[in-house]
């Protein structure tokens, strides 16, 4: 498999649990997801006309999503071909929806379980969705903020921008 320099340097980043990210001409590294956490709070106001700080979500669409619920990979060590490499993840009573993958990137069991781990949560980000409209400049992909005063309180949390 051919792959640009960009899209190597992704896939280590991706498999060492490494993040990364641009602001202005800067590169920032971070090996925690809440290296991003800009201290960004929304205010939930769905008068659009009445509200003039910067901080406002006017509109929050929330959806969920059937993903994947274990992830099983399998692989195999050419040094020791009669070795079983075989690692999963899954969530706390899950099974019914599974994923295999036959190539799982690891030659040895220590390598195997982090990779495993970081797999199924990449399938399952997309499980819990919010989709704003927003007058904040500061958010970007990556960035972390709170949302607040939403009449549902179990919207009132931590979400992290995927897409502007």
């Amino acid at each position: 498999k051919r792959e640009s320099a960009y899209d190597f340097w992704c896939r280590l980043a991706f498999e060492e649990g490494i993040n990364f990210w641009f602001e202005e001409d800067q590169m920032f590294y971070s090996d925690e997801h809440m290296g991003m956490t800009a201290g960004i709070s929304l205010t939930y106001n769905p008068q659009a006309n009445t509200d003039i700080t910067d901080s406002t979500a006017t509109t929050w669409q929330y959806g969920e999503y059937l993903c994947p619920d274990q992830l099983i990979q399998k692989d195999n060590n050419y040094v020791r071909p009669s070795y079983p490499l075989m690692h999963q993840d899954q969530q706390a009573g899950g099974g019914q929806h599974s994923v295999f993958e036959s190539y799982g990137r690891f030659q040895l069991d220590a390598e195997g379980e982090p990779l495993t781990k970081a797999r199924f949560e990449q399938l399952r980000s997309g499980s819990r969705v919010g989709n704003a409209t927003t007058n904040c400049f500061a958010l970007r992909p990556g960035k972390i903020f709170t949302l607040q005063n939403h009449p549902h309180a179990p919207m009132n949390d931590s979400w992290q921008v995927i897409t502007v």
